[in-house]
């Protein structure tokens, strides 16, 4: 099994090193393949993909997340963890001050759309307190 270039070099249709074939040469190439020639410089069969291994990682729970709450605390459900179309309102100063809700829990680190602690504190638009916040709406 030889290179395209060494078959077509055999030939006499190109010339030993690189550069472009002529239109004959790659006519000779395509015969030569029609009728069963396989060159060393074929590309390969692609691979087959790589089957996909289910996620082995453990999820933290509810009950992982009271940050030292007594046991009388509720737990909340699956369903009660995600505020969609919430407005979060802390109180600053003695004033009901809106949070947004893209702000990042201080306790569990997620935003407060979709935080999953029964604490949910935020920074306070100054960044410097750290504030309970209550959703709303």
């Amino acid at each position: 099994m030889s290179t395209r270039r060494d078959y077509l070099v055999s030939l006499g249709l190109a010339k030993p090193g690189r550069g472009k074939f002529s239109n004959d040469a790659k006519a000779a190439l395509e015969k030569a393949i029609a009728g069963g020639m396989t060159f060393s410089d074929d590309a390969p069969a692609p691979k087959a993909p790589k089957p996909v291994k289910p996620s082995t990682k453990v999820r933290a729970t509810p009950e992982d997340n009271n940050h030292g709450s007594d046991s009388s605390t509720e737990i909340l459900m699956s369903s009660d963890l995600r505020y969609y179309g919430k407005r979060w309102f802390a109180t600053i100063d003695g004033k009901q001050v809106e949070i947004s809700e893209r702000a990042a829990c201080t306790n569990c680190g997620y935003s407060l759309i979709g935080h999953i602690c029964n604490i949910p504190q935020a920074l306070s638009q100054k960044g410097n307190d750290i504030v309970s916040v209550v959703a709303r709406g």
